[in-house]
């Protein structure tokens, strides 16, 4: 809207997408009211199924002024505008025009943390189970930048998605005409190790007015297919080409006028660039393969690395499993979500599956070490694992049906119940089951100075892998706070605190 005046027919209302395949439109470098620009806007808009559209920058040309905005920008792409969304990030040509005022005015990102001091330079979003972040490199040279990268390492760092896809004008490794761009080389240097280290497997960007793609990268060097981070130019969407050269990193590149059509379902992305005469240019497959770094599996009750036979796990690392997914019922699958586990090549009960973590229950007569292998529909992942005969570890502490507070303390000789895992085999009962089973392995409490026997130590009925320790605390006990841990023969959990009233 301008002047309260809409710039289109009228106004575009849109929410984003939950759970489920879908498909975007990208474009850059477009604003010169070119008849290549005109010819693509029919061919974008004849696309089925779009959710909506991306534009990489250089949305007027030669500079971002209201003026050209409602010629170059609204009034050609009209016909799309009217139906779709559009999320723009904005490219230098924007900037020509005192410092981009007519993009900040023009777009309406999502509010999502960013200071109020660079609102609308940078924003991010869900659609599906992708997130989309898109940065101002504009900002590269100026105060702003600390600013954009602290946001968006928190960005990066807060999502959940599978897919994470960033869009920003200024291209990392052009090749021809911005080849040496000092732009350029500080996104190579400051932003992409940033995109790597949260396993951003796509960046989308402009500036090259043709199209190019790179091998997937880590560290500026190329990877396997299903590892690293592609980066694809997409600046062919009208303004006069450039010169554009393949080799090194670069895969695929072509002075030629085009869009993308990029299809996202569930752990796989297909890009396909399409070029003024409507013919298939290039199509690229994404499968990102899922990834367990070093660590990256850790007892589920307190994050340590200690792990025995009946554990509850966490799996850390990326593209774990296209979406989130619990287990129900009376027993724990083998598969969830399109993801199995195995240990020494026997399948392990799932609970929980997610982009970032999978949570599952080693066996309890699991050997004492070998292999634990993650599938998914892209690849596996596998990481060692050595068990350990107990390792408890304390979930929570309850009284009176509650978690243990202050404000809920149990008082002298008062019923306390230890929900923990890590205690090791149980008799008569196979991993993922819910039966009631007393541990094999003695435990104790050890609670201040005494040392308790619980009523019972066994499975929680209900619940396929947690274990729970039922005792009286000391008659003898005052007021106060206490400091409990669980303990076996050979393995005593960590410390936690519990109030007495």
């Amino acid at each position: 809207m301008q002047n309260g005046v809409w710039l289109t027919p009228g106004p575009v209302f849109f929410q984003t997408a939950g759970p489920g395949k879908f498909s975007f439109l990208v474009f850059g470098d477009s604003g010169q009211n070119t008849t290549p620009q005109r010819m693509l806007v029919p061919l974008m808009n004849a696309e089925p199924d779009i959710a909506f559209l991306m534009h990489t920058g250089d949305l007027s040309y030669p500079q971002g002024t209201f003026a050209l905005y409602e010629t170059n920008y609204f009034g050609m792409n009209a016909p799309l505008f009217s139906r779709l969304p559009v999320f723009a990030t904005p490219g230098n040509h924007d900037y020509l025009s005192d410092g981009a005022t007519a993009f900040l005015a023009c777009h309406a990102g999502p509010a999502c943390g960013v200071d109020p001091a660079d609102a609308g330079h940078y924003y991010s979003f869900d659609w599906g189970n992708a997130h989309f972040t898109y940065l101002d490199s504009n900002l590269m040279g100026t105060v702003s930048r600390d600013r954009m990268l602290d946001w968006l390492e928190r960005d990066l760092g807060a999502t959940r998605q599978f897919w994470k896809i960033v869009c920003l004008h200024h291209p990392p490794y052009p090749t021809g005409h911005h080849l040496g761009d000092s732009v350029c080389n500080a996104v190579r240097e400051s932003i992409n190790p940033i995109l790597e280290r949260y396993g951003v497997q796509l960046v989308l960007a402009g500036h090259e007015h043709g199209y190019e793609r790179t091998a997937p990268l880590i560290a500026d060097q190329p990877v396997a297919p299903g590892f690293g981070t592609t980066y694809v130019i997409s600046g062919g969407g009208g303004a006069d080409l450039h010169d554009v050269n393949s080799g090194g990193v670069t895969e695929f590149a072509l002075e030629t006028y085009h869009y993308l059509r990029v299809d996202v379902d569930g752990s796989s992305l297909t890009i396909r660039a399409t070029a003024l005469d409507g013919s298939e240019i290039e199509r690229t497959l994404l499968r990102p393969k899922p990834v367990i770094p070093a660590g990256g599996i850790v007892s589920t009750g307190d994050f340590s690395p200690s792990i025995a036979a009946g554990s509850l796990v966490s799996i850390f690392g990326d593209n774990l499993a296209p979406a989130s997914a619990s287990a129900t019922g009376t027993a724990l699958p083998a598969e969830l979500g399109d993801v199995r586990v195995e240990f020494e090549g026997k399948p392990i009960p799932l609970i929980y599956v997610s982009p970032g973590q999978v949570n599952a229950e080693i066996p309890y007569d699991a050997p004492a070490g070998g292999w634990l292998e993650l599938f998914t529909a892209n690849g596996s992942a596998r990481a060692q694992l050595s068990l350990l005969p107990t390792a408890p570890s304390i979930l929570a502490v309850t009284a009176n049906g509650a978690i243990a507070t202050r404000a809920n303390a149990p008082s002298a000789g008062a019923p306390v119940v230890v929900y923990a895992t890590g205690l090791g085999a149980c008799r008569q009962v196979a991993a993922g089951n819910v039966t009631l089973s007393q541990t094999i392995t003695p435990v104790d409490v050890l609670f201040d100075q005494w040392r308790i026997h619980p009523l019972f130590a066994g499975l929680t009925p209900g619940f396929a892998g947690l274990y729970q320790v039922n005792f009286l605390l000391p008659a003898a006990v005052t007021p106060g706070t206490y400091l409990l841990r669980l303990a076996t023969p050979d393995a005593l959990s960590r410390l936690v605190s519990v109030a007495v009233q």
